[in-house]
C-alpha cells in the first residue's frame, strides 16, 4: 500500500503541468454545472415523511392542485371594477396557483352594504383591495415582478405585498448577492491571516487558489443531487474554505522543513507529501464525519448539508494533497523572489504560560459548562420564511400596513371531508371563538350550507371545495413564529381532531415551521451524539500517514 501511493504521489510531481492542467478543466467543467443546480428555498420539503404537515400538504396539492395561499397582495388606489379586472390579471399570471379575494366570497354584483362589514372589511379598505395568492416556490420571483407591473398598469396606484413566500422570493433575489458578499469578505480576513503567518507574499495566493478550486469543484458536483436547499448553497462556501484553509498551511510548513533540510524541491515536495497526508487525514477525517453527523437529523436539511459539506472537504483534501504540491514546483521561483521575514513573534512563551496556567484554566472553562448549556437550550431559533423580514426594509413596511388595515398575517387551512355540513359549521363556529383568528373562509361561510353544492358556480367553488375535501381558510393576526403562534397551531388540531377524528388536515407555514420546531429540538442531542462518536472513531483511522 505504502509502495502504491509512493508512486501515485510520484507521478504527480512528474508530471507538474499535466496536472494542473487537469485540475483546471475540471474545475472549468464543475464551474459551468454550478447555474445548472436547482436551488430549494421551500423548509416544508425537508420536512420527514411522517410528519403531520407532511401528509396535509401532499393532500392539498392532491385535492386542489395548488398551494395554500401564502401572499398577500393590497392594491391601493382602485375601485371595484378595477379590483375585478385585477383579480383576472393576477390570477393569469404564470406562477399564481390559486387566488382568493373579495369577489370569490360574496357577490359584487349586489351593494356591498348589503353584506355583513366584518366580512367586507376582511377584504376592502378605504384605499383598495387585498388578495390572497397561492405563488408557486419556482416562480414566486419572476411572478411577484408581475404582479406588480399588472396592479400598475390596472390603475393601482401603489401595492404592498406580504407573506411568507413574498419573504423567500425577496430572500432568494438578495441571496446570491450576500453569499457573494460574504464570500469576499472571509476571503479579506484569511487572506490579511495568511499574509501574517507565511514567509512569501505569493503564498496566500496558492493557497486560496487550491481551496477555490475544491470550492468550485464541490458546488459544481451538487449536480448529482440535481437540488440543493438555499442554506446549504449559502453556507456550503464559506465553510469549506473556513475550515479546510488550514491543509494547505501544514502543506507548505512540510514542504518548507524539508527544504530547510537540504532537500531538493522534488524530493521536499514528495516528502512533506509524505509527511503531511497523515496530519490532513486526521483533520479532514474529523470535520468529514463531523458534517456527516448531520445526517442523523429527522429534519432532512441535515443530510442535504452534511452531504454537501461532507463532499467538500474531501474535495479540499483531495486539492491540497495533489495540486498544491505541483504548484509549489511551478511556483518556486515567484515564491523565493517574494520571501520575506516572518511578521509573527515566537508563541513559546505564551504556550509555556498557558501550560502554567492549565489548572486555573480548565476551572473556568468547567465553571462556564452550566451556564452555557442552559443559554443554550433558551436560544430562540427562526424555522420558516418570517426571519427574513429585516426591520426598516420594504418588505417590512408592507407587512405592518397589510397588518394594520386588515388584521392580516399569518395563514393556515384545514381540509374536512367533503359534505358533512353540519359538523364543519360547527368545527367553523369553534376555530372562530379562538384567540387571534381574524377571519375564516369556507363553504358554510361564504355561500351556506343549505346550498347543495351542484348550484353552485364551479369557478365560486373551486377555490373551497375540490378532490372530495372542503377547505376552511383560516386567517389569524399573528406573524412568524411566535410561542403564541405555535400554541394556536396546536388549539386548532385539538378542535380538528374533536370534531373530525384523524380525518382533518392542517396546514400552512406556521403549521410547517411548528412541526419543525418539534423536530429539530428533538435532532439537537441526535447530532450532538453522532458528532461526538463518529469523530473520536475517524481519528483513530487517520493518526497514521497516508500509505503507512
Amino acid at each position: 500500500m505504502r509502495h502504491m501511493i509512493d508512486k501515485l504521489f510520484r507521478a504527480t510531481l512528474d508530471h507538474p503541468k499535466g496536472v494542473l492542467a487537469a485540475a483546471l478543466l475540471l474545475c472549468v467543467a464543475c464551474a459551468l454545472c454550478i447555474p445548472l443546480v436547482k436551488i430549494n428555498y421551500q423548509f416544508s420539503d425537508y420536512l420527514p415523511e411522517d410528519s403531520p404537515s407532511t401528509g396535509s400538504l401532499q393532500t392539498l396539492e392532491d385535492a386542489f392542485g395548488a398551494n395554500l395561499p401564502n401572499s398577500y397582495i393590497y392594491a391601493q388606489g382602485i375601485d371595484l371594477m378595477q379590483a375585478d379586472a385585477l383579480a383576472a390579471e393576477f390570477a393569469a399570471i404564470d406562477g399564481v396557483d390559486d387566488l382568493i379575494w373579495l369577489g370569490d366570497v360574496v357577490d359584487i354584483r349586489r351593494p356591498l352594504e348589503t353584506y355583513d362589514t366584518d366580512v367586507v372589511k376582511a377584504w376592502k379598505s378605504d384605499e383598495g383591495y387585498l388578495y390572497q395568492v397561492a405563488l408557486d416556490s419556482t416562480k414566486s420571483v419572476a411572478a411577484l415582478d408581475a404582479i406588480k407591473e399588472a396592479a400598475q398598469a390596472g390603475g393601482a396606484s401603489a401595492v404592498a405585498l406580504s407573506g411568507d413566500e413574498v419573504n423567500t422570493a425577496v430572500a432568494q433575489g438578495s441571496s446570491d448577492f450576500e453569499i457573494q458578499l460574504i464570500l469576499v469578505m472571509a476571503v479579506i480576513v484569511i487572506l490579511g491571516l495568511l499574509l501574517l503567518t507565511s514567509e512569501a507574499w505569493f503564498e496566500p495566493v496558492l493557497f486560496l487558489s487550491v481551496i477555490g478550486i475544491s470550492i468550485v469543484y464541490n458546488l459544481g458536483t451538487n449536480i448529482i443531487f440535481g437540488e440543493i436547499s438555499f442554506i446549504t448553497q449559502m453556507c456550503a462556501a464559506i465553510l469549506q474554505l473556513a475550515v479546510s484553509m488550514d491543509y494547505g498551511i501544514v502543506m507548505l510548513h512540510e514542504y518548507r522543513h524539508f527544504k530547510q533540510e537540504g532537500h531538493s524541491s522534488y524530493d521536499a515536495a514528495l516528502a512533506g507529501m509524505h509527511k503531511a497526508s497523515g496530519v490532513i487525514a486526521s483533520s479532514a477525517a474529523t470535520t468529514f464525519f463531523g458534517f456527516l453527523s448531520l445526517c442523523a437529523m429527522a429534519f432532512l436539511i441535515g443530510a442535504d448539508m452534511g452531504v454537501v459539506l461532507a463532499k467538500g472537504i474531501v474535495f479540499s483534501f483531495l486539492s491540497v494533497l495533489f495540486i498544491l504540491p505541483v504548484m509549489v514546483l511551478l511556483s518556486e521561483k515567484l515564491l523565493q523572489r517574494t520571501a520575506h521575514r516572518k511578521f509573527l513573534p515566537s508563541f513559546d512563551k505564551f504556550a509555556k504560560w498557558c501550560m502554567r496556567l492549565s489548572i486555573p484554566f480548565t476551572l473556568i472553562a468547567a465553571l462556564i459548562v452550566v451556564p452555557a448549556f442552559l443559554g443554550s437550550r433558551n436560544t430562540e431559533y427562526v424555522y420558516g420564511a418570517s426571519g427574513f423580514v429585516e426591520p426598516g426594509s420594504q418588505l417590512y413596511e408592507d407587512t405592518e400596513l397589510i397588518e394594520e388595515t386588515f388584521n392580516a398575517s399569518g395563514q393556515c387551512a384545514v381540509l374536512v371531508p367533503e359534505g358533512q355540513w353540519g359538523k364543519e359549521k360547527e368545527l367553523v363556529a369553534a376555530l372562530d371563538t379562538l384567540p387571534h383568528v381574524s377571519s375564516i373562509t369556507s363553504y358554510v361561510t361564504t355561500v351556506s350550507e343549505r346550498i347543495p353544492t351542484d348550484m353552485v358556480p364551479p369557478a365560486s367553488l373551486e377555490s373551497l371545495i375540490s378532490g372530495g375535501y372542503s377547505r376552511i381558510i383560516i386567517a389569524t393576526d399573528l406573524r412568524g413564529e411566535s410561542p403564541e403562534a405555535f400554541e394556536l397551531v396546536q388549539r386548532i388540531r385539538d378542535l380538528c381532531q374533536l370534531y373530525y377524528p384523524d380525518e382533518a388536515k392542517l396546514v400552512g407555514s406556521t403549521v410547517t415551521s411548528y412541526d419543525m420546531s418539534l423536530i429539530v429540538n428533538d435532532d439537537s442531542a441526535r447530532v450532538l451524539f453522532a458528532s461526538i462518536c463518529d469523530p473520536r472513531a475517524c481519528r483513530e483511522l487517520a493518526d497514521q500517514p497516508v500509505g503507512t
